[in-house]
């Protein structure tokens, strides 16, 4: 009969730069010496969840897969919370703002939103790779949404009077004699 005893790998103090939006927070974490890390890894830390966005070694090299032992800093993103910037426009003037959101929450374009007691619609959503004018993107994937102003009855009753042109019904310079010539008896 043998006995074996397990022994659980040293702990290792692992360092963190966790951002938060604008903040980096910087952080330590014990673990495993045979833990391995992966960018993309989510995990919790300071009451919050964040994504590995990059691993840090002593050379050059940005591996995607590491063994603690063999990391000098992990890079963590928040991921919990999407915080989205905002481009608010009417005509030649325009603001921006921000809102943190949950990173699920979908947006389309299109959508009337309220903003300090005015009303704005979505014009587009961007990705930080493309925009759409028509679709739907969830927080997570939005880098900024771009607001308008809706237009107002009176400005949608001209645009459609324009849109129509000048024929029957709409008064233009000279339709009489236009209707003459071509309402001539046969």
């Amino acid at each position: 009969m043998h006995t074996v005893i397990f022994r659980s790998p040293k702990p290792l103090v692992v360092r963190f730069t966790l951002s938060d939006g604008p903040d980096s927070i910087p952080h330590e974490m014990e673990v495993d010496a045979d833990e391995v890390f992966t960018v993309g890894d989510e995990f919790e830390a300071c009451d919050r969840v964040w994504s590995i966005t990059r691993l840090e070694t002593t050379n050059e090299e940005r591996p995607r897969r590491l063994p603690a032992s063999a990391i000098q800093r992990v890079w963590a993103a928040r991921v919990d919370l999407a915080r989205i910037k905002r481009t608010f426009s009417d005509e030649e003037l325009s603001f921006s703002d921000m809102i943190e959101v949950d990173p699920e929450k979908v947006f389309s374009c299109g959508t009337i939103v309220e903003h300090r007691g005015e009303t704005w619609r979505i014009r587009a959503l961007h990705s930080g790779v493309g925009r759409t004018l028509t679709g739907k993107m969830a927080a997570r994937d939005i880098g900024r949404i771009y607001l308008h102003r809706p237009p107002t009855r009176e400005e949608i009753a001209a645009k459609h009077k324009i849109e129509r042109g000048k024929w029957k019904g709409q008064e233009f310079p000279g339709r009489e004699d236009h209707q003459k010539k071509w309402n001539r008896p046969e």
